[in-house]
Formats: structure tokens, sequence, C-alpha cells
């Protein structure tokens, strides 16, 4: 097989970060336990971030983004561009374009691999668990599953972003878990989950900070996320556009034939 060239291992890198600060985990026992009784002001909490993102009608299937990845790993920053596209809840093709064409990365349900021209290469089990687990909190993923069994909500007390305050709820979907930290107004200032250092593996709290929303087609959307671990940045992400419920060729997310 050909080389995929230095563009993509650029994209391996951005992906990477993202993809190991996406961990895997799985709710703890202490968070069930106090589940049942405050699931009530949850569900409300919840109900209140749903109508602040999406109007009350989360009618989410698609979306596609030109994204501007800062990564800083090791003390070097490094900039990417890249184009997300995405089909709720579990697929995404994350590429950039290059002299050599385009260069992706593509999750498709449980499986995901790498692209480069006519060349694909099947990702590592971990490297795909860790890309569904970041599918499976994204928040418009979140948002879009409101009402099905397979999400869990319990509130998990209050806190302050930059003064201002907040109730914190822990949601899972899928079995992944997060916390998310919602201002009076419904917005998520802030996402924290358990994660793993993309330097050296190291296991940590990552913390995403949202802010610059804005409103695209009934949809108010993050365009600027800072993603830190144990309280230091590694990543900051720009949204240049956004496009909700767009049509995407399924050959975009095509799985590569077994050899």
């Amino acid at each position: 097989m050909a080389q995929l060239g230095i563009p993509l291992a650029r994209l391996v890198v951005a992906a990477t970060a993202l993809a190991l600060l996406g961990g895997v985990s799985e709710p703890r026992a202490e968070q069930a336990a106090g589940e049942t009784a405050a699931v009530p002001t949850a569900a409300a909490l919840f109900r209140g971030m749903v109508s602040a993102l999406t109007g009350g009608a989360p009618d989410l299937r698609s979306l596609r983004e030109t994204v501007t990845v800062t990564s800083m790993l090791q003390g070097q920053a490094t900039s990417i561009e890249q184009t997300l596209s995405v089909v709720l809840p579990d697929k995404l093709r994350r590429a950039i374009n290059s002299p050599m064409g385009e260069q992706a990365i593509v999750i498709n349900g449980e499986h995901g691999f790498m692209a480069a021209g006519d060349h694909k290469m099947r990702l590592p089990d971990e490297r795909i668990a860790e890309s569904v687990a970041q599918l499976s909190r994204d928040l418009l993923v979140l948002v879009s599953r409101a009402g099905e069994r397979e999400l869990r909500i319990w509130s998990d007390g209050s806190s302050e972003v930059d003064g201002t305050s907040c109730r914190i709820i822990g949601v899972a979907y899928r079995g992944v878990d997060s916390r998310l930290c919602l201002d009076d107004q419904g917005r998520v200032l802030t996402q924290s989950y358990d994660g793993r250092n993309p330097t050296d593996g190291s296991p940590g709290r990552v913390v995403i900070r949202f802010s610059d929303y804005r409103l695209v087609d009934g949809v108010l959307f993050p365009f600027r996320q800072q993603v830190s671990f144990d309280g230091v940045q590694l990543v900051e992400l720009t949204v240049a556009s956004l496009e909700i419920n767009p049509t995407l060729d399924p050959s975009l997310f095509e799985l590569p034939s077994a050899d």
C-alpha cells in the first residue's frame, strides 16, 4: 500500500488528540445511586437544554461543518482545517484537502478506517471505540436522542463558570457519560468527563468550554470549543461554517470491502 502522506499524518495527530481526550468511560456507581430522586429536576434541565439549542424541536439528522483545529501537544501548536460530515448518531467523516487529494478518517457505527484516494486502512479497535465515545458525547447527538431509553440523565449539583452560575446534569448515552454545566438559559457552558492525555495516555479530567453561540437554521451552536486536560488547554476548535441537515452522500461513510 502506498504511503498515506504527511497531510494525513497531521490529520491523524489532531484526530488522535480529540479521540484520546474522548476515551470510553462508564457511569460511576455513586451517580446511579442518587439518580431516581433527582430525575425530575434533571429531566427538566435537559428539556431546557434541548429547547435552548434546538427550539424544542430536535429534528436533527445530519450536519456538515468546516472547523479549524489547533492542537497544542508537546509545546507545539499545529492548526489544520477539517470538514466534518455527520449523520446522527453514529456516522462521522473527518477530512482535509491536500495537494494529494482528500484524506479522511471515517467512523460508521462500530467500524472505522483511514482513507487517502483509493487507499483505505482499517483503524485499530481502540481508536474506533474512542471515536464512537466522542460521538456519543456530542451535544447535538445528545439533544437528538431526547426521549430514547438509551439516554440516562441525573442531577449533579451546581457550579460556576467565569462568574456565571450553572446547574450540572450527568448524561449517559450508550454507556458513555459526561457532565454538562448549564446556564439559566439552557446553554451548555462546559462538558467534562474522564479521558486520557494524548501525549502519554495517562488518565485525567477532560473539560470542554463552549462559547460564541450562534443561531444556524434554528440550532444554537457553539462556534468555539476549548478542550483542556487536567487544567491545561490542549485543543481549540473554531467553526468557520455549519450546515444543519444537509443531504450527505452515503458513499462518504462507505466501508472498504473485505480483502
